[in-house]
């Protein structure tokens, strides 16, 4: 293993560390459409198809965003392994940096939901009570978009590192940035 990809795994595992730290509100900035649509109207009740068209908005925005980064970080391996001659090792790096980011974005939201569901199974005025679910509600969409999201990180990292010509079609600017 030459120096070249010792390099380019840092670079990666810096990337992803820096992700990591960032993804949690830029998820969360993302999924604000989503919750407002789920929250409660005048007569105070969210119907069940304003809860799916907020968990698709929801998702459409996380997935377009985070397909984005990950089309970042596999250009940047694949260039990488084309002009360094870097080790196809890389590409594992790359994985690490684009799915441990997400997935503990993810944890994190679906340990906040479940905090919400214990919080509503105590005993709570009615108003304490309705302010849990409706918080609830904005989490499950959350967390229902960030799982459809993982994985459809998934399946376009492995698409973009087998197949790179799939990213000029999805996302041409962020391969120009990396």
């Amino acid at each position: 293993m030459g120096m070249e990809t010792l390099f380019s795994i840092a670079a990666l595992v810096m990337v992803g560390i820096i992700a990591k730290f960032i993804v949690p509100f830029v998820l969360t900035f993302l999924s604000l459409p989503g919750r407002l649509m789920v929250s409660k109207n005048s007569s105070g009740k969210c119907s069940q198809s304003r809860f799916i068209f907020g968990i698709l908005v929801t998702t459409l925005l996380q997935s377009y965003v985070y397909i984005a980064y990950t089309t970042f970080v596999v250009s940047g391996a694949v260039s990488a392994m084309r002009r360094h001659e870097v080790s196809f090792i890389v590409l594992f790096a790359a994985f690490f940096a684009v799915i441990i980011p997400l997935g503990a974005a993810h944890r994190d939201v679906k340990a906040s939901l479940e905090a919400a569901k214990r919080l509503r199974t105590r005993d709570l005025t009615e108003s304490a009570q309705n302010k849990a679910n409706e918080h609830e509600r904005k989490l499950d969409v959350t967390v229902r978009a960030s799982s459809v999201t993982f994985l459809l990180a998934v399946i376009a990292f492995f698409v973009f590192a087998f197949i790179p010509r799939v990213m000029v079609i999805t996302c041409d600017w962020a391969i120009f940035i990396s």
